[in-house]
């Protein structure tokens, strides 16, 4: 028959294991405060306009991957207000992109999908090419 030797028990003496949780917890809320700050995105924040934009659906230089790209926004906006677009947009549409040169390019195809999204914001969709 074998013994079973009995489980040590480890006790800290000390304050080292209170250090180490307190610092773990003042990362862990700086990263939370972190996560609340860049995932402010309102719809105050994104441009109300009335206007117009053409879209076109693009593969060439992307593999075969098929994006929507956004151009000629009638009236003009600008690149900060193009990117608060750009970000809505991918929410909404649950998918990549990016903005690049005034340009909005958005990584997917869902034509009826960016007509609602688009028309909740008053922006007609003029659709060129490929679609």
């Amino acid at each position: 028959m074998v013994e079973r030797k009995k489980p040590v028990k480890l006790e800290w003496q000390g304050g080292i294991v209170q250090e180490v949780a307190s610092d773990a917890a003042k990362v862990l809320l700086k990263s939370s405060q972190q996560k609340a700050n860049k995932s402010i995105v309102t719809e105050t924040q994104v441009p109300e306009w009335i206007g117009a934009v053409k879209a076109r659906k693009e593969t060439k230089g992307r593999g075969g991957k098929a994006v929507t790209v956004l151009f000629d926004f009638v009236p003009n906006i600008s690149e900060s207000q193009l990117r608060l677009l750009s970000s809505s947009l991918k929410e909404k549409l649950a998918c990549g992109g990016g903005v690049d040169e005034g340009v909005c390019i958005l990584q997917t195809v869902q034509k009826d999908l960016l007509i609602q999204a688009l028309a909740k914001k008053n922006c007609k969709v003029v659709f060129a090419g490929g679609f």
